[in-house]
């Protein structure tokens, strides 16, 4: 019957909904069957797009809207009328002014027939009494409707599905965990496989069962075929990315430059004439011509996917070793002279497997570690600060001894030479022991022999003195004297001077700090002690300069002796600074390595000065093992290079074809496809051996953009392989 000839078609169920054509054609029923047409192209895009960014879910979304609001739904579904039926309920397609809720049944005397100009205010949702009868048509009517559209527009809503796939996971990469879900977070190939699998089947899987029907049983048997077809795509989709990559770096550039090769022979060159008279003729040079710069920019071109592939190499090897942020710290801590390859033990691999190899890398990477070498001593001054500008030792022991002097005399002429002394009972009766007698006029004798007018302050000043000296002399004629009884007859003439002469005291308090500083006859004092500083041991002078020794003596010197100290220690440190790289890195590694020369630093230098050679010892020390591990090779990495050189892209001769012989070739043949051409070796070496910080910051800020892209690439594997999945369930 045609469509000016229905009846009311209220009882019919959605579920009997069949595709048919435009409804110009003539008919809209099949029977007792009401027709589902397709829609337009646009919305049969927007329907797939939609189905798959729900992930297959987007008919159950669709008909639980229109069931829970069903006004709501027609009044966004209201559209003129387009020669074409929608699907729903066609109970009140057609209403005329009498009776708008009767349905069609024909052109009535005086009624009105809504022609395609005037609104078509269709009942686009199922008028069922309930909301599960209402949800169970409109799913019904939504599953044809989709039908429909993929029977007419097969490619395009194949497209537009995954298009949704897409966008769906993309959605899903925002999420907390929504990376790792989308097989994020592997660096490796076989984890990147392995990741990428388990998403395809998850999203093919997920695809399956929203596009299946009936209950959960069967929807998940329908989700079984999407879930292996998606995650056999996930699987193969890092292996096909990461062999186009490796292939399009090996060979792009070689046929770019051959490129400009073959245009170089249509380019036109001239003589070079100068504008100077003064200046000499010679010399060609190319016009300027279409040739010219084909041949200029396939070479820039060339050089620019070389660097790329460099860059994107370097920053998988960061990406293993944590990123970005660690290598950044990892700068920080080694401060001046730090090489990229300085950062991670993937970096320092990836630097060796360029300096093993024959090439101009390997000649980088020595002219680079050989330049920081040279370069060690004056990174060790700068960690010394103020201290690597003290003077010599030499110079310290001539102004120590003028200092000594100079002191000497301003200090003991008030108190010694003025005429004012006072003689104690005490001292008057010390007079009387013979020892004291004896040493006073040795004195006064030895002065008067010799022309020298001694005061009475002088002379009694000298006596103790005097006493150690007699007392020295005869242990070395073999005389037995008693020293205990020699010390005690002396300490108490100097308390009984120091009681009746407070001004003497003073003095010899003052000069005895300053004598502590260098000793000429000795040799003994603050400065030597400072140059022993380096030593360990038991001896007398480890002894004397161990952290417990410093931690007591130093709180209770004076400015002048731990000066003194620290021109003898930083005597030590600079003298090895200067003296060559090795001496230098000895240095460095009797600092970074023994915790008891840290402490000696931190009590002579204090704690922030302590630091800051600490640090730069422990820098030194890492930039020795990176260069050994770089330069001297590891066996693993040259057992790997050999590999890939000697690898046959052929079925090992003397067997028969297998599965496993096929699976060594294809192994044997990626991993020399791996292998970075010698022009990427060379750009790696020029990011990794690169001592200059602000160039360096500008290489870890173009990987971060290389590891977000990589990023934004990982949704878009996942989305193909869920569609994947999902294409062998969807309504074709």
């Amino acid at each position: 019957m045609s469509w000016w000839e229905a009846d009311k078609v209220s009882d019919k169920k959605l579920s009997d909904l069949v595709i048919g054509d435009k409804a110009s054609s003539g008919n809209f029923w099949d029977g007792d069957r009401p027709v589902v047409q397709a829609q337009g192209r646009s919305d049969a895009a927007a329907n797939a797009f939609g189905q798959g960014a729900a992930m297959g879910f987007g008919d159950e979304l669709a008909a639980w809207v229109r069931s829970n609001a069903p006004q709501f739904s027609n009044w966004m579904m209201q559209r003129p009328f387009d020669g074409k039926l929608t699907a729903g309920p066609v109970t009140n397609i057609f209403t005329t002014p009498d009776d708008p809720q009767r349905g069609v049944s024909g052109i009535k005397g005086g009624e009105t027939l809504y022609t395609p100009q005037q609104p078509f205010p269709a009942q686009t949702v199922s008028n069922a009494p309930t909301q599960g009868q209402r949800y169970d048509e409109e799913l019904a009517r939504q599953r044809a409707q989709t039908k429909a559209d993929a029977t007419a527009y097969p490619t395009m809503t194949t497209g537009a599905n995954v298009a949704g796939t897409l966008a769906g996971t993309g959605a899903l990469m925002m999420l907390p965990g929504g990376q790792t879900l989308l097989g994020g977070g592997a660096t490796s190939l076989p984890g990147m496989m392995a990741r990428g699998a388990a998403s395809g089947a998850v999203l093919g899987g997920a695809q399956g069962f929203g596009e299946g029907e009936g209950g959960f049983e069967n929807r998940a048997e329908n989700a079984l075929l999407p879930a292996a077809i998606g995650g056999a795509v996930g699987g193969v989709l890092p292996v096909v990315g990461s062999a186009a990559k490796y292939a399009y770096e090996k060979f792009a550039p070689g046929v770019l430059r051959a490129t400009g090769n073959l245009a170089d022979k249509f380019t036109t060159q001239k003589q070079y004439k100068s504008l100077s008279a003064a200046a000499p003729e010679g010399g060609n040079i190319t016009q300027d011509s279409l040739a010219a710069r084909i041949a200029d920019n396939s070479r820039i071109a060339a050089g620019n996917i070389e660097g790329d592939a460099a860059a994107q190499r370097l920053a998988l090897e960061i990406a293993r070793s944590g990123g970005t942020g660690q290598a950044r710290t990892k700068l920080g801590d080694l401060g001046e002279g730090a090489f990229l390859a300085d950062t991670s033990k993937g970096a320092t691999r990836l630097a060796n497997l360029g300096a093993i190899l024959p090439g101009e890398a390997g000649e980088k990477y020595a002219g680079a570690f050989g330049q920081r070498n040279r370069e060690t001593g004056q990174r060790m001054l700068g960690a010394m600060g103020d201290q690597a500008n003290v003077p010599s030792v030499y110079d310290a022991q001539k102004f120590l001894q003028a200092y000594k002097t100079q002191t000497g005399s301003e200090l003991y002429d008030p108190v010694l030479r003025s005429g004012k002394f006072n003689v104690s009972p005490e001292m008057e009766e010390l007079l009387n022991v013979p020892a004291i007698r004896k040493t006073m006029d040795q004195i006064i004798a030895d002065a008067e022999e010799n022309g020298v007018k001694l005061g009475a302050a002088e002379a009694a000043h000298m006596v103790k003195r005097m006493l150690n000296k007699n007392t020295q002399a005869a242990f070395q004629s073999g005389r037995a004297v008693n020293q205990s009884f020699v010390d005690e007859i002396g300490s108490k003439w100097e308390r009984a001077l120091w009681d009746a002469n407070p001004g003497i005291k003073a003095a010899d308090e003052a000069y005895s700090k300053v004598a502590s500083l260098y000793n000429k006859r000795t040799g003994e004092g603050w400065l030597k002690r400072g140059s022993d500083f380096m030593k360990s041991g038991q001896g007398d002078a480890a002894v004397n300069v161990s952290p417990a020794a410093l931690a007591a003596d130093l709180p209770g010197a004076d400015l002048r002796q731990i000066q003194a100290f620290r021109v003898g220690s930083s005597n030590v440190m600079r003298d090895a600074a200067t003296s060559g790289p090795e001496s230098t890195r000895r240095l460095a590694k009797a600092i970074s390595d023994n915790q008891i020369m840290q402490q000696k630093l931190a009590e002579i230098y204090g704690p922030d000065a302590a630091e800051q050679l600490i640090k730069r010892s422990n820098a030194e020390r890492a930039f020795a093992d990176t260069q050994n591990k770089v330069l001297q090779g590891s066996q693993t990495a040259e057992r790997l290079a050999a590999m890939a050189d000697d690898a046959a892209l052929s079925i090992p001769q003397g067997g028969a074809t297998t599965p496993a012989s096929i699976l060594q070739m294809i192994a044997t043949g990626y991993q020399k496809a791996r292998q970075p051409s010698e022009a990427v070796r060379s750009r790696l070496a020029d990011l990794l051996a690169n001592p200059n910080a602000q160039m360096n910051a500008e290489t870890l800020s173009l990987i971060d953009a290389i590891l977000k892209q990589q990023g934004a690439a990982r949704p878009v594997n996942a989305g193909i392989s869920g569609a994947a999945g999902g294409f062998a369930s969807s309504p074709r």
